[in-house]
């Protein structure tokens, strides 16, 4: 991580906001001791691990791995600790994630290292010795792309440390499986594959494809390709396992010409064979699925992965289907010494199984998701739309008042997949989305979700047959995901492009055609995909069309449109006359992936394009500020191999851009000329594309979601260079008074629920405790973000931070603490009396953040259960929360002052006067100074007892004169019991012993505090009738200890003894 983003770190954070449901895996593995333990790789997820046999799963490898896309897991058995990761995977889908090669782990995930492959890009494979756990074999696809030489099988002695390749492909020939005898090593089984992915096709088979087996552990392969039995035909992907109870026995799902496929078995270890199986559930889309495992006890007994899950129990004769949560099956890892033991990939995640794959765990607790692109609505909070790859479109909020966003609250909106997205700015009800592969209703399907009634409607363009035809014979063609804009000057006009744009100014009823064909329409391209077997016509690979559509922000006359083909247009007249531009030095065939009009200057746009797809994995962002008359490449900055999928102007910063490529996010805060990764804590997930909000940054990642980046706006400044001064400070101009009913602050390890989400409380790597969100989406922080620099280590008591109002009546003080090194024990906070958070101001050189939660100056609470009661988890009682208006934030080292203001604004769904907020929160200070007498009041009774009770101890001093003693201790007790309960002992205690004046006023606080509201009458009653008890108690408590404690040391003295002090 470069240094710059290094120290951005500790001052800006991506947060997870959902949905917290499973995207593609085609990994899964188990540990072969602990039946609780499973790990899974996604698709562009990363690598998680379950120690709860699937009720809940950890991300293992973020930090680790360089890449998200997994293609093969495998666990060692004669040690479980040893995991192996094979990156990129080899179900090679349009969107398909590249690689860099395996990794290892020798402690269960907690650590990873690299072990090299780095060019075979796609991994289908990864087989572990049973007896040795550095003796390791990866059958490598290698790039999908285009010729390679890093395909094949390697094998390695020594855990990763180095490879040989044993049995090679071929330029376009890679490995598609590979089976290792559990029984005995040295016997394997492989499949080649020859295949190509291309921008506007797909081929699966060739003569490259075939069958091996190896009896020397992969010394030397017999090529088992056309022996008895087996096709003669033109042969295309396969799989091929033994049974592990019968060795002898070998199945193997072959795709091949001529309808010759199917499912083989040999009973010689191939030496002959017979096709025991031509059942198309397993021959469906044979370069996608072609996965079979077979049950490790019963030699009768194998599984199919395909688009549905089946299995058989003659042998592989007759199948029947097993329900699981989600289709499109890849993998299946089944324990060994208990069949009924089994994790399970899909489409839609992994699942776990204890009882033969009668029940299976949820994928709603993987937060995988694979989004293509992103809409934002106008709602407060907003929520953020998109497409999942494999399941539907859905909405999700970008907060909530339930302590977590919750699955329950991410509403689909659409079966939409694939497409584009976009929100109805009138009625966000409305909901329009592209979804091809996921709908019905021919073409390329158009939705139009209306969540209010619960309907989605077609309103596809052209509505005819496309399944397996040549996209030539088409009326129109349409890409995978298509644009679909909404005018952001009149939202009734609705553009969608395919090889032409369209416009609809009824909603979908009607379409208008404006403009010609503006791709190169290369009739070679415009061919059935699939290849020379089977076709694989889904809409996935549909060319010679529009990618990108952007309206101008200043004018609803020009219009933008790039093609997948590499061609930029440009209209001034809404289509009645378009122009082609040259972006210069961008090859033929590029795809042009973004387009976006300066939202400060209509001269200036940005156009992004990307050729990975033709082996080009390098970054194209080309920029013109005189309208399109020249261009230029801005890729300063931007690493050699992140190919960029959008770019983005910020819509409220002159200069400021953003760029989501296939590594991570980047920004430029000089019109691009020099960009910035702003990865920070963001997985190295694919960023297809990217929306700004009220100054926060959303990124739709393929393999992990929406995630948010809270005030975005202030990334420009602190990655400012520093300069000559010595302290700065960066405030958000705005923030919302909105409460997110953030879970309890962590006071001890272990699982807890806030709201209906699940959370695990684990050590910070900062010291202390956090909360994981496991199954649902973070908060923001309730309040204000406060970011600090400094250049240097300051001293703690002279680092301090102070709030106030616009009278400057200082309403909360923060201190400064010294950070902890690594491995170091974190400092001790200094106590204060009266304040929840006394110190939590970092004094190391660098950028640095706290959270000031809107609270005044709080309360030090002497009972002990009222402080775990207390939401801060803390040993105090935060004051009131502000209302309300503009307030000042000043920092001080010593002799330097920094100060910002910012403004809180009222939460706009509610309906609050300034009065109302201000009859709340007085109310509230008037609790808070109650309670703050009744607290110091109990601390000194407390100790004055405590003084008595030594006394007492004493061996001298008359009967009477003890007695005088203990009387003036019991009254304090007394007191003790009015202003508090000591009696309890935990929190249901209060339920048989009645509270102190203590615990009646913090129950008032939380009337009073619950939500937005002025008080009540009965509660200011109440507060009255406490207020009046508590001033009675404490003045009660004052004339005792100022009285009869002035006459117990005036009977003290006359026996010439030491006073009670």
């Amino acid at each position: 991580m470069p240094e710059e983003e290094d120290d951005l770190t500790a001052a800006f954070g991506w947060r997870f906001i959902g949905p917290p449901r499973g995207g593609r895996s085609v990994a899964v593995a188990g540990d072969p001791d602990d039946a609780a333990v499973f790990y899974f790789g996604a698709c562009g997820g990363g690598v998680w691990r379950t120690n709860d046999a699937g009720h809940s799963w950890r991300n293992i490898s973020d930090g680790h791995l360089n890449s998200v896309s997994v293609g093969a897991l495998a666990v060692a058995a004669s040690d479980p600790q040893v995991i192996y990761v094979g990156t990129g995977e080899a179900c090679p889908r349009n969107d398909v994630i590249q690689g860099d090669g395996v990794y290892r782990s020798s402690d269960g995930g907690r650590s990873w290292q690299h072990r090299g492959l780095s060019e075979t890009l796609q991994i289908a494979r990864v087989r572990v010795s049973p007896r040795d756990p550095d003796l390791v074999y990866v059958a490598a696809l290698g790039d999908i792309f285009g010729p390679s030489e890093a395909r094949g099988i390697y094998r390695s002695q020594d855990g990763g440390q180095s490879w040989t390749k044993v049995l090679p492909g071929g330029p376009q020939v890679g490995a598609a499986d590979l089976w290792m005898a559990p029984n005995n090593p040295r016997l394997l089984f492989a499949t080649l594959w020859e295949a190509k992915r291309e921008p506007w096709g797909f081929s699966s088979g060739g003569p490259g494809s075939r069958l091996f087996r190896s009896a020397d552990g992969g010394d030397t392969w017999t090529d088992l390709t056309g022996r008895p039995g087996l096709p003669k035909a033109l042969l295309g992907r396969m799989g091929v396992v033994a049974a592990p109870s019968r060795p002898d026995r070998v199945w193997a799902v072959i795709e091949a010409a001529d309808q010759e496929g199917g499912l083989f078995r040999s009973e010689d270890q191939g030496a002959s064979w017979e096709r025991i199986s031509s059942d198309r559930s397993l021959l469906g889309r044979p370069w996608y699925y072609s996965h079979i495992v077979p049950d490790p006890q019963d030699p009768e007994t194998l599984y199919a992965m395909n688009y549905n899950f089946v299995r058989s129990t003659d042998g592989g004769r007759s199948w029947s289907q097993i329900g699981t949560p989600h289709g499109d099956n890849h993998d299946l890892w089944i324990d060994p010494k208990n069949p009924r033991r089994m994790i399970e990939a899909n489409d839609g995640g992994a699942c776990v199984s204890l009882n033969g794959a009668e029940t299976f765990s949820t994928v709603y607790n993987q937060p995988t998701a694979a989004i293509y692109k992103v809409a934002i609505d106008d709602q407060f909070p907003y929520r953020v739309y998109g497409t999942q790859q494999d399941n539907s479109a859905i909405r999700v909020p970008s907060r909530s008042q339930l302590g977590a966003i919750l699955r329950d609250q991410c509403e689909e909106v659409g079966h939409s997949e694939s497409g584009y997205i976009a929100v109805d700015p009138r009625d966000d009800n409305i909901v329009y989305s592209g979804a091809v592969g996921s709908s019905g209703g021919g073409g390329a399907p158009l939705l139009r979700h209306d969540h209010r009634s619960g309907q989605t409607g077609l309103i596809t363009i052209w509505p005819e047959w496309t399944y397996a035809e040549d996209p030539s014979s088409w009326r129109h063609r349409f890409a995978w995901t298509y644009p679909i804009v909404l005018s952001r000057h009149d939202p009734s006009v609705l553009y969608a492009a395919g090889e032409c744009v369209f416009v609809s100014r009824d909603e979908g009823r009607s379409w208008e055609q404006i403009s010609p064909d503006l791709s190169r329409n290369d009739p070679d391209k415009l061919r059935a995909s699939g290849g020379p077997i089977t076709k694989d016509t889904s809409g996935a690979e549909v060319y010679c069309t529009a990618s990108v559509l952007a309206e101008s922000p200043h004018d609803p006359n020009i219009l933008w449109v790039g093609t997948d083909d590499g061609l930029l247009h440009r209209t001034r007249d809404r289509g009645r006359t378009w122009a082609q531009l040259q972006l210069p030095g961008l090859p033929d065939w590029s795809w042009i992936s973004g387009i976006e009009v300066s939202a400060h200057d209509p001269r200036v746009v940005m156009v992004s394009a990307h050729r990975y797809r033709l082996q080009d994995r390098a970054p194209y962002i080309y920029r013109t500020s005189d309208d399109g008359s020249s261009w230029t490449l801005v890729t300063k900055g931007i690493d050699r191999h992140d190919f960029v999928r959008v770019v983005r102007c910020d819509p409220a910063q002159s200069g400021t851009w953003y760029a989501g490529t296939e590594h991570r996010p980047y920004c430029s805060f000089d019109q691009g000329e020099t960009w910035l990764s702003l990865q920070l804590n963001l997985p190295p997930v694919p960023i297809y594309d990217l929306a700004g909000k009220h100054g926060e940054l959303v990124a739709a990642t393929h393999g992990r979601g929406f995630w948010v980046l809270d005030d975005a706006r202030l990334v420009r400044p602190a990655a400012s260079p520093a300069g000559s001064e010595t302290i700065e400070l960066l405030v958000p101009p705005v923030v919302h008074r909105y409460f997110t009913g953030q879970p309890p602050a962590p006071t001890e390890r272990g699982t807890q629920y806030p709201g209906r989400a699940l959370a695990v409380v684990e050590s910070s790597p900062k010291g202390g405790l956090r909360t994981v969100m496991l199954d649902a989406g973070y908060n923001p922080p309730d309040g204000v973000v406060i970011r600090y620099r400094l250049t240097q280590e300051a001293e703690p008591d002279q680092l301090e931070l102070r709030i106030l109002d616009l009278d400057h009546q200082e309403l909360r003080r923060f201190r400064g603490r010294r950070q902890a090194t690594l491995g170091e024990t974190p400092p001790a906070l200094p106590t204060e009396d009266d304040d929840l958070h006394p110190a939590v101001l970092e004094t190391g050189p660098g950028w640095h953040r706290l959270v000031w939660n809107l609270c005044t100056t709080g309360v030090s609470l002497q009972n002990q259960v009222l402080r775990t009661m207390v939401a801060a988890g803390d040993n105090g009682m935060d004051g009131p929360r502000v209302p309300p208006g503009r307030y000042r934030v000043e920092l001080r080292w010593g002799d330097q002052l920094r100060s910002a203001e910012v403004e809180l604004a009222t939460d706009p769904n509610l309906k609050l006067s300034d009065t109302d907020y201000q009859l709340q929160y007085r109310l509230l200070l008037r609790v808070r100074d109650s309670q703050r007498a009744v607290n110091g009041a109990l601390g000194r009774c407390r100790q004055l007892r405590d003084r008595l009770s030594a006394w007492e101890d004493r061996p001298d001093g008359s009967d009477a004169l003890r007695a005088e003693v203990a009387g003036l201790r019991q009254e304090l007790s007394r007191m003790e019991r009015v202003l508090t309960q000591p009696d309890w002992r935990g929190e249901m205690d209060e339920m048989e012993m009645a509270a102190g004046l203590d615990g009646r006023l913090f129950t008032l606080q939380q009337a009073l505090d619950r939500s937005d509201a002025p008080p009540t009458h009965q509660a200011q009653e109440m507060a009255d009738k406490l207020f009046k008890q508590s001033d009675e108690a404490v003045l009660e408590l004052e004339h005792l200890i100022r009285d009869q404690l002035a006459a117990v040391n005036a009977s003290i003295g006359r026996e010439a003894l030491a006073p009670v002090p």
